[in-house]
């Protein structure tokens, strides 16, 4: 499998550690795969970049055969659609721009 990024940070170790190891700090679904733990064990231990790159991939793909969540949503975009929301169009948009901020009134 090819895996390609989006983001800046590569490096699976710090989200995978709070987030999908079994007893993580912030694994708040439970999520529980062995194979994946001794995955991250071997990637923060290891120093040689190739090899680390492939223990990572290695971990995503364990990950994407076994998801420890399915997103079903993101967030709740209808208010903003509203005809009563006034000082943004939102017509043309197709994706979200983070940072960016608008100046929006409800218009009774």
């Amino acid at each position: 499998m090819v895996h390609t990024r989006g983001h800046g940070v590569s490096d699976i170790s710090p989200r995978g550690n709070l987030w999908w190891r079994t007893g993580g700090s912030q694994n708040f679904g439970g999520y529980s795969e062995p194979r994946f733990d001794a995955l991250l064990d071997q990637i923060d231990d290891e120093t040689d970049v190739p090899t680390r790159q492939g223990q990572i991939n290695d971990a995503q793909d364990i990950l994407d055969d076994n998801p420890p969540e399915y997103l079903i949503g993101y967030t709740y975009h209808l208010p903003m659609w509203n005809s009563k929301v006034k000082g943004i169009e939102l017509h043309d948009r197709i994706f979200a721009e983070w940072g960016r901020m608008e100046t929006v009134w409800i218009d009774s």
